[in-house]
């Protein structure tokens, strides 16, 4: 099922990310009102970084908003847990989606410079993604706020990049492209 086929009428999404990066990513795409959601329909009007389930709950969930909610999860890993409490298991798990960026984000600038076969043949069980652009492209501060904006500075880049990414991903999983418009 497709997620705009999920997440449809009046709802408020809280979009949690891993890090700076997809902060960056989720950013970009909704600065260029590229996603099936905009920031209005957003908790508090933005993407926030990943926390502890704890602090989730105390910060975001714990608020009754009046109507539903769903918690987007951008992260790198199939087997991150992400234990709700009872009550807000029951409120909120049928509403949790996650998008995988396996193995990591920067996948997305080594498809973006056409090495993802090179990388997934010579390297992939050995180095990261973001070790491999450390490597081969010299971008120091890989992990840092608004690299990934100097990388993607053309929005057809970076869709293109989350299009050829999202035809290697598994059938039952959701990437970032599911949330393109």
């Amino acid at each position: 099922m497709q997620i705009s086929e999920i997440i449809k009428g009046d709802v408020y999404i809280l979009c949690i990310c891993e890090g700076k990066a997809e902060e960056d990513i989720m950013n970009m795409l909704l600065d260029h009102d590229m996603l099936i959601f905009d920031r209005s329909d957003l908790i508090d009007h933005k993407v926030v970084k990943r926390s502890s389930v704890q602090s989730i709950q105390e910060k975001y969930l714990s608020i009754s908003y009046g109507k539903p909610v769903y918690i987007l999860r951008i992260i790198d890993s199939r087997t991150e847990a992400f234990k709700l409490s009872k009550v807000y298991e029951e409120r909120y798990g049928n509403k949790i989606l996650n998008l995988l960026t396996r193995p990591e984000i920067e996948i997305l600038i080594i498809i973006k410079n056409g090495d993802f076969d090179t990388y997934t043949r010579k390297y992939k069980s050995r180095i990261k993604p973001s070790q491999y652009c450390k490597d081969q492209y010299r971008i120091a501060k890989i992990k840092s706020s608004g690299t990934m904006n100097s990388i993607f500075k053309d929005m057809e880049d970076l869709k293109k990049a989350l299009r050829t990414y999202h035809k290697y991903k598994s059938d039952n999983e959701y990437s970032i492209y599911d949330l393109l418009k």
